[in-house]
């Protein structure tokens, strides 16, 4: 007996323990579903929840990833209470997950391979017999369906089959019954296999839970652009916890967050660069109190700057300058990345050399001397580079030499450092002109552009006489263009792309002396201003009477404005030697004419996509130093941009960028060709409507050209499948909302005019733009006057569905008496579109906004406006209905008069028939159809 009551005791506690897992599991269901609650309270509390759960253990493993698909969703919501709890939430999953501190993806899935690959070798032998089996019948019902049924020896092959069959999975009952004996061995084995398949859901269950956070990396990059500085903050953070457990998503998330570093709120920044160095420079949970070592932090360095863009190096080199003018990061750091940049091969020497160089724009020292000059001259353009054209480490090179300044003009001529640095000039000749170029294939010219263009840049910067250099450079290789051979497509590619650079920097090398005249007249200026003062302060004492004639007529040169005259010269002058010497009589002027003739290429016989690219680039530099040149060449530029529409989209995309330039430079000559600009935006490729979009708003958002007119084509990029151009076009609006005079609302008659009169413009797509753009009509005066705007065009609207658009953006702005009053007084502007259901669901949405707010005077003027709205709906649905009914009337009419002439048509036709025929045959037919003539009659 009491054996059996402890039986019953165990079958209660265990009914019970499953009716409580049954419980909890049904009130975690319940959570999970709670998350998607209409009320953001309710989402933030379940969150929360969550957050206990999760970080008290309480969870099991099949809740862990369901949870965070869970969290990673909420990431999007409206709401910032909820993302800042749900960023939490994911932030304790990642902490808490059973799966260890480790969160590589590549020793679980090489752990996956080796279980995959140990089951194969160690399969049961029931499991194998058992595919044989699988194999054995589907052969047998392919066989049957091929056979035919009539044939001879049919029953016997099939009973030999069935034999087959039934003898096959004989023996894999025997396997299994051999497997299941209670024997030592097959104990182990059975325990071995438990362990390993135990593994291979592990190992699977890790792997789907580092791809489940590697795919939030979408949602926080979102929250990185937030508005919100809570969610950038909390964004980071992840980023900072997910680097410790060695995410792939951190070090990815982390280059873009970088970007952040030009924002303008300063905590922002400060995050920013707080994250990177617990990232890259500071031991894990430290909080960057205490650094990696020096080895690992350049390791780190070098491999993110590797693994970047050159948009992504922008941001990474402010960051570098802040922690080394901060001396976050130590000098023996440095040394090393020095190190490696001599001794290393492939990327991780350009890189290691960018490292320098982007400490080097905080702190100069780091190249500014003879010794690291000599290193850096061996590293950066020494046997091992010209050997392996190792481009990336020569631009690295030059772009640390333009850290340090005009270096030839602060050193004593003939002196060791004199000596170093005129070799380093003389090595990035020799990159410019292209004599380490062996092959003329357009892949070496290609990678031979970047260090190029920064060893001419390198000589501007560090040379005294940059002009005599680039004479230099232009005279050898137009020597080995046009001398005793002819040149090949890529080395004219690589000659015209020298000429217009080099064009370009001799501007900005003018502009420079221009700069420096006025800073030295000015100074001059200020100095005799104050020798008069002081000479008036001490008139009293004894003074020489020249001196007095000095100041005195310093003092008449002041008040007569020759300091101001001369100083008009000296700009006139410049603008003189860029208008007419650089691409005019001098030297690069000589090959203008055949810059031109390559790119009009009238005859033919410049048909290389590399050539016409560079020499139409060429062409937009020589025009963006001289107004007469871009004035005459312009029609040119804009006629290669046009007929290159469906090949080359390289060339497009640079000549987009060009024309950017030229309407910045000379906004007057380029006004008449805007539109040609805006044409771009529809481009078939996206790389050309991406550039298009991003100069467009650097020229819009600069204030040199005008938006109006041209505005519904940047609209329409709100609804852009692409992202980027979406956020683009987004970005745009929402920059010239936060101005004064907040240019939008101006804009918003245009775009609902040119919007609703595109038939190519859905419904849906019409409602995200309007309402994106309506949202910053944010004060009530602008809300207002919209209102009495958009009013006034229902009576000129020339087809309904532009009456439905205008009640549409009625709808989507705020309310407000004035608004309510607008719509009472102009009621008889669209009392005739009522009857449309549409249009009447609209101003009813307007109504019922209306009565949430209003006032007992507002509110009666609300019950009138309603009740003649209604009276009109129905009124015009009562002729709407009248008008359908006439129309089906008239069209059974005209079916029925239609049907009767057909009728009279066939007797008509069978008349004629009858006279046609004999006489007999026409008496035999009568007789034959006596009956049905009768009753036809």
């Amino acid at each position: 007996e009491e054996g059996e009551e402890e039986k019953e005791d165990e079958k209660s506690s265990s009914s019970n323990s499953i009716n409580t897992l049954k419980s909890n599991n049904s009130l975690l269901d319940v959570l999970l579903i709670r998350s998607h609650d209409t009320s953001s309270f309710t989402r933030t509390a379940v969150l929360k929840t969550w957050i206990n759960l999760v970080g008290g253990g309480s969870i099991t493993l099949d809740r862990v990833q369901p949870v965070t698909r869970m969290a990673i969703d909420r990431l999007k919501d409206k709401t910032v209470m909820v993302r800042r709890n749900a960023m939490q939430l994911l932030t304790t999953c990642l902490e808490m997950n059973p799966f260890g501190s480790t969160l590589d993806p590549t020793p679980y899935k090489r752990k996956m391979e080796e279980l995959v690959k140990w089951h194969e070798e160690n399969e049961l032998e029931s499991c194998r017999l058992a595919r044989e089996v699988a194999k054995l019948q589907k052969e047998n019902e392919e066989a049957e369906e091929n056979e035919d049924e009539d044939g001879e020896g049919v029953e016997e092959k099939r009973e030999r089959r069935r034999q087959e069959l039934e003898a096959a999975i004989a023996k894999v009952e025997r396997a299994e019954s051999e497997e299941q004996e209670d024997t030592e061995d097959n104990e182990k084995r059975r325990d071995e296999r438990d362990a390993k398949m135990n593994a291979m859901k592990f190992a699977a269950s890790a792997i789907q839970f580092i791809e489940c956070l590697e795919g939030a990396n979408v949602a926080l990059e979102a929250m990185l652009m937030s508005k919100s500085t809570s969610d950038v903050v909390e964004a980071l953070r992840f980023y900072v916890r997910a680097k410790q457990f060695q995410l792939p998503c951190a070090i990815t998330g982390m280059r873009n967050a970088l970007s952040l570093m030009w924002s303008s709120e300063k905590q922002v920044q400060t995050e920013v660069l707080k994250a990177f160095v617990d990232v890259f420079v500071g031991q894990p949970g430290t909080d960057g109190k205490k650094l990696l070592e020096d080895k690992l932090i350049a390791h780190n360095l070098i491999v993110l700057v590797g693994e970047s863009s050159i948009s992504e190096q922008v941001s990474i080199e402010e960051a570098i300058s802040h922690l080394v003018r901060d001396e976050v990061i130590p000098n023996e750091v440095f040394l090393i990345l020095w190190s490696v940049s001599a001794k290393a091969t492939g990327p991780a020497r350009a890189a290691a050399m960018l490292n320098i160089a982007f400490g080097a724009s905080a702190d100069p020292s780091l190249v500014d001397s003879t010794s690291r000059l000599r290193h850096l001259h061996e590293a950066g353009f020494g046997e091992y580079v010209e050997k392996n054209k190792d481009w990336k480490t020569a631009r690295a090179a030059a772009v640390a030499l333009q850290k340090v300044g005009r270096l030839q003009e602060t050193v004593e001529e003939g002196s060791a450092k004199d000596i170093v640095i005129q070799n380093l000039l003389d090595s990035c000749s020799t990159v410019v002109r292209g004599d380490w170029v062996t092959t003329d294939d357009d892949s070496s010219t290609n990678a031979w552009f970047a260090a190029a263009e920064a060893c001419m840049d390198a000589i501007f910067t560090i040379s005294k006489k940059p002009d005599k250099h680039a004479a230099d450079i232009i005279k050898a290789m137009a020597k080995a263009c046009f001398g005793n051979k002819t040149a090949s497509p890529t080395q004219l590619s690589r000659f015209f792309f020298v000429v217009g650079h080099l064009a370009l920097k001799l501007l900005l090398y003018t502009e420079s002396i221009t700069k420096e005249l006025k800073k030295g007249n000015s100074s001059r200026t200020v100095h005799k201003q104050e020798l008069a003062d002081k000479n008036k302060r001490s008139k009293g004492k004894t003074k020489g009477a020249e001196d007095e004639d000095e100041y005195g007529d310093d003092a008449i040169e002041a008040e007569l404005g020759v300091a101001q005259e001369q100083e008009a010269l000296t700009e006139k002058t410049m603008d003189d030697i860029a208008e007419k010497e650089i691409v005019g009589r001098g030297l690069l002027g000589v090959f203008g004419p055949l810059i031109v003739r390559v790119v009009a290429n009238e005859s033919g016989a410049y048909t290389h996509d590399l050539l016409q690219t560079c020499a139409a680039v060429a062409l937009a530099k020589f025009m963006s130093i001289s107004n007469s040149f871009c004035e005459k060449q312009l029609p040119l530029l804009l006629t290669s941009l046009s007929k290159n529409k469906s090949t080359d989209t390289t060339l497009r995309a640079n000549l987009v960028i060009a024309l950017g330039d030229l309407a910045f430079r000379f906004p007057n000559t380029f006004e008449p060709y805007t539109a040609h600009l805006y044409a771009n935006l529809t481009d078939i490729s996206l790389t050309v409507r991406r550039h298009s979009m991003s100069v467009l708003s650097h020229l819009i958002l600069n204030d040199m050209i005008k938006i109006k007119g041209n505005v519904a084509s940047v609209a329409m990029l709100i609804v852009s499948p692409d992202i980027t151009l979406s956020d683009m076009s987004k970005l745009l609006f929402n920059e010239l909302s936060k101005r004064s005079n907040n240019p939008v609302y101006n804009l918003i008659p245009d775009v609902v005019s040119l919007l609703s009169s595109d038939e190519n413009v859905s419904r849906a797509d019409f409602k995200t733009i309007m309402s994106f753009l309506l949202s910053f009509m944010t004060k009530d005066k602008l809300s207002d006057a919209l209102v009495d705007k958009l009013m006034k065009r229902f009576e000129t609207a020339a087809s309904i569905n532009i009456k439905r658009d205008l009640a549409l953006c009625l709808s989507l702005l705020k309310t407000t008496e004035k608004s309510v009053k607008t719509l009472n007084d102009g009621f008889k502007l669209y009392k005739d579109c009522l009857f449309d259901s549409e249009i009447f669901g609209h101003f009813a949405a307007i109504l019922k906004k209306g009565k949430s707010f209003a006032s007992p005077n507002v509110k009666q003027i609300l019950e009138e406006l309603e009740k003649k709205m209604n009276e009109e709906n129905t009124h015009g649905m009562s002729n709407v209905n009248a008008a359908e009914k006439a129309e089906k009337a008239k069209q059974r009419a005209a079916k029925r008069l239609k049907n009767q002439q057909e009728r009279k048509k066939a007797l008509r036709a069978k008349k004629a028939m009858l006279e046609d025929l004999d006489e007999e045959d026409e008496e035999d037919y009568i007789e034959f159809k006596p009956e049905k003539t009768e009753k036809k009659g």
